[in-house]
């Protein structure tokens, strides 16, 4: 599986990218209603990382990153500055169908090991149970209070 960084990119390639890997069991929070008004807020947009197998598109997820001394910290589908995630996504995960999680999942966390100093990945509140078995990196789970009735 190919996985690419992009650090620029415009939002209708990312109206596009939800287009190709759009499920319908991901909730509101993974939707181009949630996600596309949120980086139109953002002064800086985080990294997005794209997952292909082949020339298909088969996952996608934002990754925020915040340097600190200890290390870069990265976040699932938040930027790290508490003003700009101050209303938390909820049910978080990767963007991608059920059956591709596994694998989008370990590409993803095995490309952020390959960067440079990095420190910590959070993936906050996610409903996944399969980031408690990841092989590369293992990620902080974290979980606020869920607001969704």
């Amino acid at each position: 599986m190919l996985t690419q960084i992009f650090k620029n990119y415009e939002l209708d390639y990312v109206k596009s990218l939800l287009a190709q890997v759009a499920n319908s069991e991901d909730s509101v929070f993974l939707s181009q209603f949630w996600l596309l008004p949120w980086l139109e807020t953002l002064s800086k947009k985080p990294m997005l990382m794209v997952c292909k197998r082949g020339s298909h598109i088969v996952g996608f997820a934002f990754w925020g990153c915040q340097q600190h001394w200890l290390g870069n910290r990265y976040y699932l589908n938040q930027t790290g500055v508490h003003s700009d995630d101050q209303v938390w996504i909820e049910q978080n995960d990767i963007i991608c169908r059920s059956e591709d999680r596994p694998d989008v999942l370990e590409a993803m966390l095995q490309k952020l090991s390959e960067l440079k100093n990095v420190a910590k990945v959070t993936a906050q509140t996610c409903l996944s149970d399969q980031w408690q078995h990841a092989r590369f990196l293992p990620p902080e789970i974290t979980q606020e209070a869920n607001f969704l009735c």
